[in-house]
Formats: C-alpha cells, structure tokens, sequence
C-alpha cells in the first residue's frame, strides 16, 4: 500500500480530494504558468491529468481524469512564503493554502 502510485491533492492533482486514486502504476501530466505580476506576486494557472491503474499498460487516453485551476503567490525575499490556489474538476472545487517553496 505505501509504495502506490497516489493521486490527488495540492501537490499532484488539484481539483481532487488527497489520495483520491491509488494503485500500482500511474501518470500525471502537469502544465504551470506563472504570471510575475510585481516583486511580490506570482499569478499562476494550471492544468493537471493523470490516471492509475493496476499495471502501467492498463493506462489509457480515455481514462486520464483533469483538474484545473489558478491561483495567487505571494512571493518573499528568499523563498515563497504563502501560496493560495483554487482547483477545479468534475468531482467539486478545492481551495489549498500552503507555505514554502514550490520545489
């Protein structure tokens, strides 16, 4: 169970619950921009898709699941100290604050 491929939440499909999908194997595709509105904040909009299955060949165009969204950084000297994103899918909305560096 700890080594499966998880879905879900602020760090890889926003727009889903934490641990929404989990299985043996998996993928996720993720694009980000990243609007430098002043020295700051950040605007940023995001499309994330992925899908789990049993074993990776199990995987198809047909079943990625997609959540979108955007959101606001809010920028330090050194690092990013408070980010506020908003994601969007078929299963609902979700709001996620965090704080600290994006990678």
């Amino acid at each position: 169970f700890f080594e499966q491929f998880v879905l879900g939440g602020s760090r890889t499909m926003r727009g889903y619950r934490e641990f929404r999908f989990h299985d043996l194997s998996g993928i996720l595709m993720t694009a980000e921009y990243r609007f430098n509105l002043n020295a700051f904040i950040d605007l940023v909009v995001f499309a994330d898709s992925g899908q789990v299955a049993r074993e990776l060949g199990d995987i198809s165009w047909q079943g990625l699941r997609a959540g979108w969204g955007g959101g606001v950084r809010f920028l330090g000297a050194t690092s990013t100290p408070l980010k506020v994103m908003i994601g969007r899918s078929r299963e609902g909305t979700r709001i996620y604050f965090s704080m600290g560096a994006t990678f």
